[in-house]
C-alpha cells in the first residue's frame, strides 16, 4: 500500500473558522477603535479539520471523526468536508453548540477582533 493510499484517521475538535476581512479606513469618529469596511467572509475549518484539510492538501487521505451541535456552523463544517473531499463522521450533540470563531481582520490578515461562539 503507498503513502496516498492510507487512511489518517483525524480525532479532535473540529470549529468553524470565520474571516470577515475589511478594508482598514482608520479609527472611528464615535470612539477609539479601528474602523473597517466589510469587503468578504471566508468560512474554514478549524481545530482537527484544519489538521484534516492540511492532510487533504498533500494529497493524503484524512479521515475526520468529532462532534458537532445541531447549528448552521455544524452544517456548514459538514459541507465543507464534503466540498474539500474530506470523509468526515461527524457526531450530532444536541446539548451542545459547535465551536466558531470569528475573526475581524484586514486585507493582511491583521486581526482586530475576535469573538467566540462555543
Amino acid at each position: 500500500m503507498s503513502e496516498k493510499e492510507k487512511i489518517i484517521l483525524v480525532l479532535g475538535d473540529v470549529m468553524l473558522d470565520t474571516y470577515i476581512v475589511g478594508e482598514h479606513l482608520g479609527d472611528s469618529p464615535e470612539a477609539d477603535v479601528p474602523l473597517l469596511r466589510q469587503t468578504s467572509t471566508t468560512d474554514r475549518l478549524g481545530g482537527a479539520g484544519n489538521v484534516a484539510i492540511n492532510l487533504r492538501g498533500l494529497n493524503l487521505n484524512p479521515v475526520l471523526l468529532s462532534v458537532c451541535g445541531d447549528d448552521a456552523a455544524g452544517y456548514l463544517i459538514r459541507d465543507i468536508c464534503t466540498y474539500s473531499g474530506i470523509e468526515s463522521y461527524i457526531i450530532t450533540d444536541h446539548s451542545r453548540k459547535t465551536t466558531h470563531k470569528k475573526r475581524i481582520v484586514d486585507a493582511g490578515f491583521n486581526q482586530f477582533l475576535r469573538i467566540d461562539l462555543e
